[in-house]
């Protein structure tokens, strides 16, 4: 099974968990693009390696381009009526309720220094695990339960085009102000409990008291 993407991505259907290949691939001194992906009886998975010539600071805007990518994604080849929000914290969110999410690796932590490479990776659930009974678990849900049945393939075909689309242009500001727009119209929880918005770099704005605190998105980091 080969995903249809874009020239400068590779699939790689496997067999353990795309993100640690991607990781594992990526130490190796594989090129940037490289997208391992995996189907699973309950779930999908994927991930892409990036090799971002930028400081760490900027480069971490991949993160919210590919999950901005996966809700153009859904939207485009799913159904109309179906919500879909992105956290700040990588959660995906469909239809009001937490649906898998996105994680993010690099090479190393400097935010000045441009890493050797960059790994994002993401789990869909497609369905609740067997023998769940129906809202056992209110604030949770899968895209099957939501009516958003598609192949795995076609979700990470259409998650590699249109992630291509925002990654492509990250080096402009013109770009950047697109992916803010785009993005700050999708995220969960915006204007509430004092998250104010998001800085050049999409590092999170707290308003906490007198004071609007930043957390940048080098936190969300794995080792």
């Amino acid at each position: 099974m080969t995903p249809d993407l874009p020239p400068l991505l590779s699939g790689l259907l496997c067999v353990d968990d795309p993100f640690d290949v991607a990781r594992q691939a990526a130490r190796d001194g594989v090129d940037g693009g490289l997208l391992p992906w995996r189907p699973l009886p309950d779930a999908v998975q994927g991930a892409i390696v990036l090799a971002p010539d930028i400081p760490l600071s900027r480069a971490m805007a991949v993160l919210p381009a590919v999950m901005v990518g996966m809700q153009n994604a859904l939207g485009s080849i799913g159904p109309s009526e179906v919500t879909i929000l992105l956290g700040w914290d990588g959660s995906f969110w469909v239809n009001g309720a937490r649906c898998g999410g996105f994680r993010v690796a690099a090479s190393g932590r400097d935010p000045a220094t441009a890493p050797d490479w960059l790994v994002v990776g993401w789990s869909l659930p497609l369905m609740m695990p067997e023998g769940q009974e129906a809202g056992a678990t209110p604030g949770v849900t899968a895209l099957y339960d939501e009516g958003v049945t598609l192949a795995p393939m076609d979700i990470v075909s259409a998650w590699g085009r249109h992630s291509m689309f925002w990654l492509g242009d990250l080096d402009s500001q013109q770009g950047r102000g697109a992916l803010a727009r785009e993005w700050q119209g999708l995220c969960k929880g915006l204007g509430e409990d004092g998250f104010i918005g998001v800085d050049e770099d999409f590092g999170r704005l707290d308003r906490r008291g007198d004071q609007t605190v930043l957390t940048p998105l080098t936190t969300l980091l794995e080792d």
